[in-house]
């Protein structure tokens, strides 16, 4: 079982609603959020958190920080109820979490001009020869990133491992097996979401934060 949540979070720069969402999260998190300088930053973790402990809530699972444990690179899961997640979010407000009873990352990118340096530094030969000749390269580039950063977030890996090493030059379809896993890549408000995990995405669902927040 694998599902997708997804919320538009631009509600929070609200400072009524941003205090309402932080109500919402243990101790611990709203520590951590707190000490986030960036006021951007600090808004993406609050709602992120939120959203992923409203569709726990759907899921009938209780988020108890002390339950969680920790990967070697500080990923965490809910091993002890069988429950892996991942959140995300972009520079756009868009915010988004995955659960599944398996291992899962999920990352999503606001479509953008995109660097080509920064394509030929972390990309494959074969996927930036790709790039290069892409009537569409701004997409191209953020499917391509955004299934990298889903993978090494499933394995909770970082980025201590070359994006290179996985090259997705071969991948057009939304759907797809790749490098022991499965993954589902979608373009939702100007944003690319691709989810890597074991199964399918069972479930891909939109959230308003206003429901959230009753």
């Amino acid at each position: 079982m694998t599902k997708v949540y997804w919320a538009k979070a631009d509600i929070l720069e609200n400072e009524a609603m941003y205090e309402k969402a932080h109500s919402f999260l243990n101790e611990t998190r709203k520590a951590k959020a707190d000490r986030i300088v960036a006021h951007d930053s600090r808004i993406a973790s609050v709602a992120a958190w939120t959203l992923l402990r409203y569709a726990m809530k759907l899921e009938g699972i209780e988020i108890n920080e002390e339950e969680m444990e920790f990967g070697q690179n500080g990923k965490p899961s809910l091993v002890s109820k069988k429950t892996h997640f991942n959140l995300s979010h972009a520079k756009n407000g868009l915010v988004v979490c995955t659960i599944s009873s398996e291992s899962v990352g999920i990352d999503v990118e606001r479509i953008a001009a995109h660097d080509m340096k920064i394509a030929k530094r972390y990309f494959a030969p074969a996927e930036y020869s790709i790039l290069k000749r892409s009537n569409n390269q701004d997409v191209l580039f953020t499917r391509l990133w955004t299934m990298k950063e889903s993978i090494l977030k499933r394995l909770g890996s970082g980025l201590a491992t070359p994006l290179r090493l996985y090259d997705f030059s071969s991948c057009e379809e939304s759907s797809f097996d790749l490098f022991g896993c499965h993954f589902d890549v979608y373009e939702i408000e100007g944003n690319v979401i691709t989810v890597s995990s074991l199964t399918p995405v069972e479930s891909i669902e939109e959230v308003d934060f206003q429901t959230i927040l009753k």
